[in-house]
């Protein structure tokens, strides 16, 4: 999947852009073929050092790292983060979708019943999807590195924000809400026995595509069958 987001970024993206996979693997044999692929591509590489936390969290903390130890460090205009099963479908500016020096997939506020669709009075909160997460860098620029956390964040009634919603208290809040950024559908390519987003369906996110649960973390029936579709999909990309 990283040489395919290598590939596609390559030839999709019309932004001057550097690419650094930071690599969060908990297995350090995968590291080793990860390390070796990007070696091979000229893609610049980073090892985030192992944490101790699992699945939201440990994304969050590897989020953290890479902001304090390599973002803040480069001193770029923009940066962004892409988890690593996500793809450009064809020629694509991220710049030019900047809407208040942001772009991303925005999300609400979750609750133990559903989501919210709406921003509201009592709800106020919002933030971007942590997979697809672009800013500029001076937006962030007078925040202390040690107060950032990507966490995800609790408020009243059981309403909480997904990973990267610890930014909550110091940047969205603070940030005029932006409405839709990019356009956000789920698409269903096949039937299984279980039937859900983690097993049968992927996301479109504006001019991207989005598989969900790539890693099975969530056990998929068939996941050849899957994994072979996304192979060929990703393939036929590449030869458009």
């Amino acid at each position: 999947m990283i040489e395919f987001q290598i590939q596609l970024l390559r030839k999709n993206i019309t932004d001057k852009f550097s690419y650094i996979v930071a690599d969060n693997s908990n297995d350090l044999k995968v590291r080793k073929r990860i390390s070796d692929l990007c070696k091979s591509h000229n893609v610049y590489y980073v090892s985030i050092p192992i944490n101790m936390y699992f699945r939201n969290k440990s994304h969050a903390a590897a989020m953290h790292w890479v902001y304090k130890n390599i973002v803040k460090k480069r001193n770029n205009l923009y940066f962004g983060f892409l988890d690593h099963d996500i793809f450009p479908t064809e020629p694509y500016s991220i710049l030019n979708r900047m809407k208040n020096n942001i772009y991303g997939r925005v999300i609400h506020s979750y609750l133990p019943n559903g989501y919210n669709e709406e921003v509201t009075s009592e709800y106020p909160y919002w933030s971007l999807w942590a997979g697809f997460y672009f800013l500029k860098s001076d937006l962030l620029s007078r925040v202390n590195v040690y107060r950032f956390n990507f966490n995800p964040k609790s408020f009243q009634k059981g309403s909480y924000l997904d990973t990267g919603g610890g930014l909550w208290d110091v940047f969205m809040s603070k940030t005029l809400y932006p409405g839709q950024l990019a356009t956000y559908s789920a698409v269903k390519f096949r039937d299984s026995k279980v039937s859900n987003v983690q097993t049968d369906y992927y996301e479109k996110i504006d001019n991207w595509v989005h598989f969900v649960n790539i890693s099975n973390w969530y056990s998929t029936p068939n996941a050849k069958e899957k994994n072979d579709f996304i192979v060929n999909l990703l393939s036929e990309l590449l030869k458009k």
